[in-house]
């Protein structure tokens, strides 16, 4: 017979085995979809399965020389039975926070402690009962009292665990000069030191009612005084395209409720009433969601004696409200220069249609700009690229064409259909009238132009050019319009441009 050699007592991998077993029929009842689908179907509750499971457990952690390698182990055959997804879900983090509370080691630790700590404050208070030395029978005593300590806390509630800072403050009451007191002092304050630089931070996000940015991110980040580290979105992610990709990729744990009105809200509510128990370090919850009646799930927390921040949003202004302070701050969250820049291709588009006019003013393109999100494009010009202009950030875009009239402050911005990258440079485009023949000439001189330092180049190089990346002869797309001029006709006809003859040569130039 082979004996196996545990450094943990038996009773301790019971306790944690039917932690285990408990969390995994609750995943069954309430997530069933994180279990692996070969153990779907098994009857979890059943007690002949749990306790297979809790032997194969066991079995897997027994050998383990210390407390972080039982976890780590314990963590491994966990994930061999769920998705890979489903290890950082409140029920798993509530698990092995409950399981980390069972450490004999820092138990014992604490009792040592405590222990060296009254019996020094015994002997300088001389508080009568309390002998320096203990004689053989309390030695016993103690013994015996040590070992009844370590086995309540292998069977203590799991949610319960020792609080040093209130032994500490009953050591104050006994304590009686100020030497100890200032004693107990300094070790009140390592906790709380400790105790700030563990604390974490909750986001909990209503995605039917607001849906957040990575910019609206940092500016929540920036207002809480711990790390967020959990995210949890709450929706009927069926309904929301593509969105449970992005907010997955940006770290969010995602919980789905069925399709109806206030479903989120509800399950929200109902899981935002609980977090401190999920997660025992939080200290501060942001709430997002513009629904009125989140207010009961905030003073709910708050009476737990958290820090909750309740955010609301409209459009780009975000509004938060501090509970602990009674304090409301408003911000305006700029998105990114990306953002913008398609903002305002769909704000030409609009503009091209309703004016029939292919350039555009580029004050007036601001100007709308401002009317529809409540903030100038130079605001984001300013904080993502300090010291440049809004003219700057077109420069360099291959889909927008910039004209400015030599002594004249007005720009006129177009916009520039690019080939898709799918398709060889040399396929044939069909372009749809005159306007689209003009954009694309307009690019190729603009960009030929900058070229040049004399700002005249030769008019065959732009039907050169224009042949070798549209695939087609200039003269031939006249034609297949309809129109009844030749090349420098055309160009001739262009408002944006003037041509010369320089001996035999034709040139052209933007005006």
């Amino acid at each position: 017979m082979t004996v196996t050699l545990t450094k943990y007592p038996t009773a301790l991998l019971n306790k944690i085995g039917s932690y285990v077993c408990q969390a995994v029929i609750y995943i069954q009842q309430q997530q069933p979809e994180l279990l692996l689908d070969k153990y779907k179907s098994i009857p979890w509750r059943d007690n002949s399965n749990q306790s297979r499971l809790q032997a194969k457990l066991i079995e897997a952690i027994s050998n383990a020389q210390d407390w972080e390698s039982l976890i780590a182990r314990m963590e491994i055959f966990i994930k061999a039975l769920l998705i890979p997804s489903a290890i950082n879900t409140p029920v798993l983090v509530k698990l092995q926070e409950k399981i980390r509370q069972l450490n004999p080691d820092i138990s014992e630790s604490k009792t040592s402690e405590n222990k060296q700590d009254v019996t020094k404050i015994a002997k300088e208070s001389e508080i009568e009962n309390i002998p320096a030395k203990p004689d053989e029978n309390n030695q016993t005593s103690l013994k015996e009292h040590q070992s009844e300590n370590q086995q309540n806390i292998i069977n203590s509630p799991p949610i319960e665990s020792l609080n040093p800072k209130n032994e500490l403050n009953n050591q104050l009451k006994t304590a009686e000069n100020q030497q100890d007191i200032n004693s107990i002092n300094k070790k009140i304050s390592v906790i709380n030191i400790n105790q700030q630089q563990t604390a974490i931070a909750v986001l909990l996000l209503d995605v039917e009612n607001i849906q957040i940015t990575t910019e609206t991110e940092q500016v929540l980040k920036n207002i809480c005084n711990h790390p967020i580290q959990i995210k949890t979105a709450f929706a009927n992610w069926q309904s929301m395209g593509k969105k449970d990709i992005e907010f997955h990729h940006r770290g969010y744990d995602l919980i789905h409720v069925p399709r109806g009105k206030d479903n989120a809200d509800g399950k929200m509510i109902a899981f935002g009433s609980q977090i401190d128990e999920y997660y025992p370090k939080v200290k501060e919850v942001l709430v997002c969601s513009s629904d009125t009646v989140m207010t009961n799930l905030c003073n709910h927390l708050q009476q737990k004696g958290l820090t909750v921040y309740q955010i609301s949003q409209q459009s780009s202004n975000l509004t938060i409200f501090n509970s602990k302070t009674n304090e409301t701050t408003n911000h305006t969250v700029l998105p990114s220069i990306e953002k913008v820049l398609s903002q305002i291709k769909d704000i030409i588009k609009e503009q091209q249609l309703q004016t029939s006019n292919q350039w555009i003013k580029l004050t007036q393109i601001c100007k709308i700009f401002k009317e529809k999100y409540n903030f100038g494009v130079n605001k984001v010009v300013s904080h993502h690229l300090p010291g440049k202009t809004v003219k700057n950030i077109f420069v360099a875009q291959p889909e927008f064409v910039i004209y400015q009239i030599p002594e004249n402050p007005e720009v006129y911005i177009t916009l520039f259909k690019i080939p898709s990258e799918e398709k060889p440079n040399n396929q044939i485009l069909t372009f749809e009238n005159k306007s689209t023949l003009e954009q694309a000439l307009m690019k190729i001189i603009t960009q030929a132009v900058s070229e040049n330092p004399s700002n005249y180049i030769p008019i065959h190089t732009v039907g050169e050019r224009f042949n070798k990346q549209y695939g087609k002869g200039i003269t031939k797309i006249l034609k297949e319009l309809n129109l009844s001029c030749n090349f420098v006709n055309f160009l001739q006809s262009c408002n944006l441009v003037e041509i010369k003859k320089t001996g035999n040569i034709w040139q052209v130039a933007l005006k």
